[in-house]
This record gives structure tokens, C-alpha cells and sequence, in this order.
């Protein structure tokens, strides 16, 4: 595959299955889901003025990270019944770890902190070490997922896959950050809410 072919499919998926798993589609038959999966990704290829809406949103918002956009991938295989869906711990360590990465990663975006790790990835030759070490460990605890996600990421890093030759780009972007850090806030809110003003 090219990256020009790359970019089509990356483009017509982001567009079409954010929408697919926001939808209440487990509710509908497996015939209706998948109709209506076909139904999204020829509707974000149809143009509006002159742009598809796969193409609008990738001017706004850029490419997705390839580990985002694999994850929606697998989300929507899942929602098909392609697929069993994987252990809640395999998914839990998954959302700290990419909210890890944000952490470690946007702050310094905002100029909140002296060190720029961002600059790291343009010769990621220590980068790369930490992620293939840990990819390591993953597959080493059977997280067979994580290591997936990680070397999907790599490899797409090493084929220039996207436009940007940053491995960080590849790695994680701000729509997977804010999902994982604010499904982490909300499964940990409870802990700050105080007793009386919870929900029996």
C-alpha cells in the first residue's frame, strides 16, 4: 500500500467509525450493523461542496495516530461480532498507558514544562528502544493487543506511512489522549465525589 493509498482509507475510517461505535449499533442485528457500517463509510465519501466529509475532517483535525487508528479498527470488529471483545485488564492497562504517553508528552505542547520530548521523536533512535522494550514486556505478559498496537505504530513510523516523519505522530494524538484520560477521570471520579451527593 502507498501512503497516498494509505491516507484514503486512514481518511474514510476516521470519518466513518468514531460515528459506527458512537451509535447505539450492538442494539441492532448483525445484518443492520453491518448495513449501516457500509451506509457511514459511503456517506463520509460523498461530497458536500466540493469535500467528502473524510476529507474535511482530515484537513481540520490531520491525520490520526496509527494506533488510534487501529483501535477503532478492532473496536469496530468487536462491535461486528468478528471478534471476542479483549479482557477488561488488557483494555485498562491500555488506557493508562496512552494517557502515560499524553501526560508525558502534551504538557510540554503547551510550554508548561523546560523539556521537549516531542523533539525526541524526530531521531527516535532512544524512543524507539523504550517503546520496543516495552512492546517486549507487553508481549512478554501476553498483551497481545498492546504489543500490536505499539508495532503497528513502528512500522508505520519506518514505511513513512503519514505525512509527519515524527514518531510521536504515529504513536498518539490528542483524540486518543483525551479518551483515555477521561474514561480513567470517569471511572475514578467516585473517589473524589463525596458520599453523600452519590447515587445509591
Amino acid at each position: 500500500m502507498t501512503p497516498l493509498e494509505f491516507v484514503f482509507w486512514q481518511s474514510l475510517a476516521s470519518a466513518a467509525l468514531p460515528l459506527f461505535l458512537l451509535l447505539p449499533s450492538a442494539r441492532l442485528s448483525p445484518p443492520l450493523r453491518h448495513a449501516l457500517l457500509l451506509a457511514l463509510l459511503a456517506l463520509a465519501l460523498v461530497p458536500i461542496n466540493g469535500l467528502s466529509p473524510a476529507t474535511y475532517l482530515r484537513s481540520v483535525f490531520d491525520d490520526l495516530a496509527l494506533t488510534t487508528s487501529l483501535a477503532l479498527l478492532l473496536g469496530t470488529v468487536v462491535r461486528l461480532g468478528w471478534m471476542a471483545r479483549p479482557p477488561e485488564a488488557q483494555l485498562t492497562l491500555l488506557l493508562w498507558l496512552f494517557a502515560g504517553m499524553a501526560v508525558v508528552l502534551y504538557p510540554a505542547a503547551l510550554g508548561l514544562t523546560f523539556v521537549d520530548p516531542y523533539r525526541l521523536g524526530f531521531a527516535p533512535r532512544l524512543l524507539l528502544a523504550g517503546v520496543g522494550l516495552l512492546s517486549l514486556g507487553l508481549l512478554w505478559q501476553r498483551h497481545y493487543l498492546g504489543c500490536l498496537l505499539l508495532s503497528v505504530a513502528t512500522l508505520g513510523f519506518v514505511l513513512q506511512l503519514k505525512g509527519s516523519t515524527n514518531y510521536w505522530d504515529y504513536l498518539i494524538d490528542p483524540a486518543l489522549a483525551t479518551f483515555c484520560m477521561g474514561v480513567l477521570l470517569r471511572r475514578h471520579a467516585r473517589r473524589f465525589i463525596p458520599s453523600r451527593y452519590r447515587s445509591a
